[in-house]
């Protein structure tokens, strides 16, 4: 399933967590927390979105524009980052 949606379209905690796994979609918020797991780290934004980026550099309090897509894990509903650009 892929959402369609403009640039400016964007989507809230509470919208994410109603998608069902792999629907795509974009957000954008300042990055407030930041956390390593593995290849790959947590951010955590000022909207509530936790993004799981691969192999990304620290991004501690850079606004970023996310496209992705929703996944779930360990009850929580999150975004794997496709693409990310500072803002």
């Amino acid at each position: 399933l892929l959402m369609n949606w403009s640039k400016n379209d964007t989507v809230s905690q509470k919208e994410i967590s109603r998608l069902i796994d792999n629907s795509k979609v974009q957000t954008q918020g300042r990055v407030i927390g930041e956390r390593q797991i593995e290849n790959a780290k947590i951010l955590k934004l000022d909207n509530s979105i936790e993004v799981l980026c691969q192999s990304c550099s620290s991004q501690i309090n850079r606004t970023l524009s996310i496209v992705g897509v929703v996944e779930s894990y360990q009850n929580k509903t999150q975004i794997r980052a496709l693409t990310i650009e500072t803002s």
